[in-house]
């Protein structure tokens, strides 16, 4: 059986695969074989899973997560164009990473929320891809 930290990577790989152009490859881990573009979701580099206790009693945890968004490096435009674009923060844009995550920030029930915490792009490379990170926190509450 799959543990929750994979289904949650898996559902919002899911989701973003479903939002995005078939032109971009989505994995729910970092992969080296595929050409870029591609999204990957990573754990993030500050921490992975925080838990806390809710003033009502109820546990809460955090999983944060961040999705790596890899593009060809043709000239020294595009592609922080396209970056441009799958970074923008409207949410009402189903073709970027923030509107897609609006279209089930619960992932199918799986989780209580799932927020966009922040952008960037990483400094610019002299050769291969060029890599925007989108920093997720995925909100989980027990009621229980």
């Amino acid at each position: 059986m799959a543990s929750l930290n994979e289904q949650i990577r898996v559902a919002l790989a899911d989701v973003l695969r479903e939002a995005l152009s078939d032109e971009v490859s989505v994995f729910p881990y970092p992969q080296f074989g595929p050409e870029p573009p591609r999204i990957m979701i990573a754990a993030s580099d500050g921490g992975y899973v925080t838990a806390a206790e809710a003033f009502d009693g109820a546990g809460v945890a955090t999983v944060h997560l961040q999705i790596w968004v890899e593009v060809v490096a043709a000239d020294d435009v595009s592609p922080q164009m396209l970056l441009d674009a799958y970074l923008s923060p409207d949410s009402s844009d189903q073709s970027t990473i923030v509107g897609a995550l609006a279209t089930d920030p619960s992932l199918g029930g799986l989780v209580t929320d799932v927020r966009h915490v922040g952008s960037r792009v990483l400094p610019l490379a002299p050769s291969g891809p060029q890599v925007g990170v989108v920093d997720v926190d995925v909100l989980l509450s027990d009621r229980g």
